[in-house]
């Protein structure tokens, strides 16, 4: 495009150059004070050396073309500086046009008062007076005025008013002249003051000139070198008529030849500013203007875009290159035609209609539209924007036009969709769209009445898939399974895939009925088992997978996603507890139970914080009944439900991990309760035991957590048991072996809790640094009654002692019981036969070493 369409764009773009404004180095260019000096001089210096030579009176007529040339170089320099292009300059020009306005004026007059009184009769009485006392007073404005510029002086405003106060001052001299003044200043002019005030305003002009010397060199400013320059000269001619007197024949016209070269200098110096300076900013300007418009046909003709530039008409103006390729034609056949005349009728209209939308609103249109280019075919979505361009009065002149090629990032935008809403292995919709488009089944479904169906699908096992077979024999599994769970539903349905072997299948429009809906989403889900049931084709071998279906409704009642993403994980959770590759319904009493299993943990939680946890002591005692020590049992006084036991809330602790917390709280107390035990001789030998879970036991520094509490609390480690479940053996063995050596090697004992119930190895009972092993109160419940029940126990206790560990029996309950186990050579015993778990204020009552407890009532 080329801006303006004269002249033609370079096609390799040149870097801009941008040349600064240069101060002016030489002063005495492009202006007349070289001519107007030289012709002085030669009209000075020959009658001058004629007069020298033959004495004859030659000038006559000299002198008053010379005030004539120094008053129209005066008025020059006046009009130049009645406006100048800086604000600021102006300011310093009115000082100029003030003071020699009144000077070119003065001297005006001065010079018709005196030559014309020369050849005819005087015009008015004292005419020579009057003319002294402008002639004077022109002098003394000359230099107040070069004073007020040596001392860089302004006056604000504009010229045309410094002018008006010029003529009001002359006005006002010319007045007083009119008086008795000019004639008693020619009298004292005439006689001695005349010669001195010459000399006095020399002085001055002196003082000035080195003033505005000074300024020039030290801010490299020519006009003021000029302006000192011209001080000089009308220094030197005040010398020439102090010395010489002002009518002498050698004086006076080498005093006027010296005025007219210092105004001659002096309109250089405002000519400079006011005139030369401004026109080479402004050729300055220019030049950068045709430089602009040069470099920017370059970049609009470099751009890939389509630039065009229309008439209010909607005649072409300028275009570019690619728009010379979607047209067909050159530059020189499409300016100074419209669309009608280029294109087709239909898509002309369309053009017009959209220039002249553009042209009605003051903001840039924005549209996309589909455009074929008529060089080669290419069709492409471009984005238009069109600009109104208006002039300096507002009105519309044209419009300015770029279309911009958004094909490619139509098409990125439609992967990044693709990307952001699908999943990449399957193509089914991801989480993010199944949300989505959820959020509108519920409220399609709340509006028509009728019910959708929510299936949450897992298949079973695929991890192990993944991990024999390897993960692309896994990824390829799932590309078959969204295969087939798009085949077996309806278009209108959604199968998503929610994450790693998870997909959801929405159902919309069923029944509006609970029932019919209920059988419809069965039958869909048994359509799905049955074909993900067939066996999967995975590189030229067969696979079969089960899946799990967990199914939930919705419409009947207002549900966010979440909650009824909820229902469905439940559903789901009860189709693998039901044994894999079935599907069920979401139950509302799977909800509740997860509710209160969710208040119950929160509960949990602000018991911790509030002390609400408790710890009870139950006795354990010797075959003889005495007391050997207590257990230390956690018991959690709920504010509004009671006293909730450890069977209710210490599996949740397990699995949320609060039991962490919770076991660090049972130790710190049961260490605290040994120290005081410890200040007491019927106390000192007495040991509590603690439960360990397996967690807790195997977190990072358990051992130093151990000794810290012994240590900070000063309770011996020899009194100090942790019992262990067998559960912990199924970890790292060799772990737990370390760990427990660690303990014992500073005096920790260990007891191995439930003995029977769960995983035992005799070769593990060896190695680990037992002392005790405690039967668990299922098989001394029915050792009386179960012929099996009473082989263990006898068992146990043989093997016990073949080990040489300690045993105490828990759950006893009665005597029969206890002498049953008395008879097997049991010697510790646990249970409600010789106490409940109580708080240490009951138990200190109630058990004193070496005291018979009295068996009590069965729980």
């Amino acid at each position: 495009m080329s801006l303006p369409s004269s002249i033609e764009p370079a096609r390799e773009p040149s870097k801009p150059v941008r040349t600064p404004l240069r101060p002016v180095r030489e002063p005495l260019s492009d202006a007349p004070v070289v001519t107007v000096a030289a012709a002085v001089l030669a009209l000075v210096l020959l009658p001058l050396a004629q007069r020298l030579s033959a004495g004859v009176d030659v000038l006559h007529g000299l002198e008053p073309f010379m005030e004539l040339v120094a008053v129209l170089l005066g008025l020059l320099v006046v009009s130049v500086s009645l406006r100048t292009f800086e604000r600021q300059e102006q300011a310093r020009a009115n000082v100029l046009v003030a003071g020699f306005g009144v000077a070119a004026a003065c001297n005006l007059l001065h010079g018709m008062l005196l030559h014309f009184d020369a050849a005819h009769p005087p015009l008015l009485a004292g005419s020579a007076d009057i003319s002294l006392w402008l002639s004077s007073w022109a002098r003394v404005a000359e230099v107040t005025t070069l004073w007020f510029t040596a001392m860089r002086l302004s006056a604000p405003g504009l010229g045309r008013t410094w002018l008006a106060v010029a003529c009001a001052i002359t006005l006002a001299l010319v007045g007083l002249s009119l008086g008795p003044l000019p004639g008693w200043f020619a009298q004292v002019a005439g006689s001695a003051l005349h010669q001195p005030l010459a000399l006095a305003l020399a002085l001055a002009l002196i003082v000035a000139a080195t003033v505005l010397q000074r300024s020039a060199r030290r801010n490299d400013q020519p006009r003021e070198r000029i302006l000192a320059w011209a001080t000089t000269a009308f220094a030197c001619g005040e010398i020439t008529v102090g010395a010489l007197g002002a009518h002498g024949s050698v004086a006076s016209p080498l005093a006027h030849g010296l005025r007219v070269i210092a105004y001659a200098l002096l309109y250089q110096a405002v000519f400079d500013a006011g005139i030369r300076r401004p026109f080479a900013r402004i050729q300055e300007a220019e030049s950068r203007l045709r430089e602009s418009e040069s470099r920017l046909a370059r970049v609009v003709s470099a751009m890939p875009d389509m630039v065009f530039l229309k008439d209010a008409d909607g005649v072409y103006l300028s275009v570019n290159p690619v728009f010379e390729r979607f047209i067909g034609r050159p530059e020189h056949q499409i300016v100074g035609r419209n669309d009608f005349d280029l294109t087709t009728p239909a898509q002309a209209r369309q053009f017009r209609q959209n220039d002249q939308r553009a042209m009605q609103t003051r903001q840039p249109l924005v549209y996309e539209e589909t455009l074929t280019f008529a060089e080669d075919g290419y069709q492409g979505r471009f984005e238009t924007i069109k600009t109104p361009i208006r002039d300096l009065h507002g009105r519309v002149t044209g419009v300015l036009g770029v279309c911009r090629d958004i094909t490619e990032r139509k098409r990125a935008a439609q992967e990044i969709e693709r990307l952001a809403f699908y999943d990449a292995l399957t193509g089914l919709p991801n989480r993010r769209l199944l949300l989505d488009r959820l959020q509108r089944s519920i409220a399609t479904c709340q509006r028509t009445h009728k019910l959708g169906a929510l299936l949450f699908i897992d298949l079973d096992n695929f991890k192990d898939l993944n991990d024999t077979l390897g993960h692309d024999m896994g990824d390829q599994l799932l590309a078959q399974v969204a295969t087939r769970l798009v085949a077996s539903v309806r278009a209108a349905d959604t199968v998503a895939r929610f994450g790693g072997d998870e997909f959801v299948v929405m159902l919309e429009a069923l029944a509006p009925d609970l029932r019919s809906a209920t059988a419809q989403a069965e039958m869909v889900a048994d359509k799905l088992l049955a074909s993900l049931n067939q066996p999967f084709a995975l590189d030229g071998g067969q696979h079969y997978s089960t899946l799990s279906i967990g199914v939930t409704l919705f419409g009947e009642q207002r549900l966010s996603v979440d909650e009824l993403l909820k229902r469905a994980d439940l559903a789901l959770y009860q189709a693998k507890a039901a044994g894999r590759n079935t599907q069920r319904f979401f139950d509302p009493d799977m909800q509740a139970a997860v509710n209160a299993r969710s208040n119950l943990e929160a509960d949990l939680r602000q018991g911790l914080a509030r002390a609400e946890l408790l710890v009870y002591y139950q006795p354990v005692v010797d075959h003889r009944a005495r007391l050997m020590g207590a257990e230390a049992l956690v018991r959690w006084r709920h504010p509004q439900r009671g006293m909730i036991g450890p069977a209710d809330f210490i599996p949740l602790a397990e699995q949320t991990g609060l039991i962490l917390p919770l076991g660090q709280y049972v130790l710190q107390t049961a260490c605290a309760q040994l120290q005081r035990w410890s200040r007491h001789p019927d106390t000192a030998g007495l040991s509590i035991s603690v439960n360990v879970s397996a967690r807790q036991f195997r977190q990072p520094g358990f051992v130093a957590q151990v000794l810290h509490q012994l240590k900070s609390h000063g309770a011996d480690p020899r009194r100090l048991k942790l019992e262990l479940t067998e559960s912990l053996l199924l970890g790292d063995i060799e772990d737990t072996i370390a760990r427990m050596a660690q303990l014992k090697s500073e005096g920790v004992g260990f007891a191995l809790d439930d003995f029977g119930t769960g995983y035992s190895s005799l070769s593990y009972l060896k190695r680990l640094p037992l002392d005790q092993i405690k039967i668990d109160q299922s098989f001394v419940r029915e050792v009386l009654a179960d012929p099996n029940d009473a082989a263990i126990v006898r068992t146990i206790l043989a093997l016990a002692k073949s080990l040489d560990l300690q045993v105490v029996a828990e759950g006893v309950e009665t005597t029969g019981q206890l002498s049953f186990l008395q008879l097997h050579g049991c010697e510790g015993f646990q249970g409600y036969l010789f106490g409940r778990p109580v708080p240490m204020e009951v138990f200190a009552c109630a058990h004193r070493p070496g005291k018979m407890p009295q068996p009590q009532a069965g729980p």
